[in-house]
């Protein structure tokens, strides 16, 4: 699986290069990204709760991560748009590959009035771990998005299949297979943009309902999440520089009953304050713009609450400090 997406990377990145001159004759990236970011994790080794510093011994985790991702212009396919993700995870405390997540998403632009609007026609999420064990998750139905009076408005209506080994196909029970539906709202933009910065926000709610085939006993259900963000950053200082910080509220509950054991009834509740600092600059080459984007960033703040589903409802409440460092590198090709 490494070495086929290394292959198809390059492959990309190739011909990329090769169809810049005569980009709107034919297919062609209309851009291409890569992100690679490390992080570090610490917890109160005692209770799990508080933030007990940067010690040894609170160390609950180190992860590098590797992103190439970018947006296809299929110029000769009706002007369809392929967005495309390939993220790798590696565990540096145990020195193994951790998992990869794939995401290939096909839409179409459609202007609706005064609207830009995208359609997506089929989507194709994958996950693996580090065992090479997969989840599969295919999507198709109508998902568009369109800017009304400043603000981003997402919906989408979409027919899923799942295939599941790894636990990340939205249902209560990993190791399923099987159907669903998915009814998911958004709504974003900026509250305020002026010379003290911008203060922006984002709603999103999903609705996810699957169900398992097969012999077992388990029920359908759904998956109900709610993300909301609220995020300052201050005007670019420094010749580049810019700080910022992000609250990040998400709740999850799934409406299956326990059985067999299984936990099925449960949600969890995360509350995130995440400061950071960054550089942005960028410049010019023969094929296009290349943005550049080193930053740092500290979740300060994290409180993570699950109820377990089971007959006790027991709940649990921890708290992980992360530090991240990280680089983005853009290409946007004329």
């Amino acid at each position: 699986m490494k070495k086929l997406l290394g292959i198809l990377a390059l492959t990309l990145a190739a011909s990329a290069l090769a169809s810049a001159a005569n980009a709107r004759e034919q297919d062609y990236f209309e851009s291409i990204n890569w992100n690679t970011e490390y992080r570090m994790d610490y917890q109160d080794v005692d209770n799990g709760i508080g933030n007990e510093g940067f010690k040894s011994e609170n160390k609950a985790g180190r992860e590098l991560r590797n992103t190439l991702s970018g947006t296809l212009n299929l110029q000769d396919e009706w002007g369809l748009k392929a967005d495309f993700s390939a993220l790798n995870k590696y565990n540096t405390d145990t020195d193994e590959n951790a998992g990869w997540e794939t995401d290939l998403n096909i839409r179409k632009s459609i202007q609706i009035g005064n609207y830009d609007t995208n359609f997506t026609l089929i989507e194709w999420k994958r996950w693996e771990n580090g065992s090479g064990d997969e989840t599969n998750v295919f999507l198709m139905g109508p998902k568009f998005s369109v800017n009304v009076l400043g603000q981003n408005v997402s919906v989408a209506t979409q027919a899923v299949y799942f295939d599941d080994e790894v636990g990340e196909n939205d249902y209560y029970v990993s190791g399923t297979e099987g159907y669903g539906a998915n009814i998911d709202f958004g709504i974003g933009g900026n509250l305020y943009q002026g010379d003290y910065g911008t203060v922006s926000y984002g709603q999103v709610l999903e609705n996810h309902w699957r169900n398992a085939t097969g012999t077992n006993d388990y029920k359908n259900s759904w998956k109900i999440k709610s993300v909301s963000t609220l995020k300052y950053e201050t005007p670019a200082f420094l010749g580049g520089f810019y700080a910022g910080t992000e609250l990040l509220n998400e709740w999850i509950r799934h409406t299956a009953s326990a059985e067999n054991g299984v936990a099925g009834f449960k949600y969890t509740n995360e509350f995130n304050v995440t400061p950071y600092l960054g550089y942005k600059t960028s410049f010019s080459t023969p094929i296009g713009e290349v943005a550049v984007n080193p930053y740092v960033q500290y979740r300060a703040l994290q409180r993570f609450t699950a109820e377990n589903g089971e007959s006790d409802n027991d709940r649990e409440t921890n708290e992980t400090n992360r530090f991240t460092a990280g680089l983005s590198l853009g290409l946007k090709l004329d």
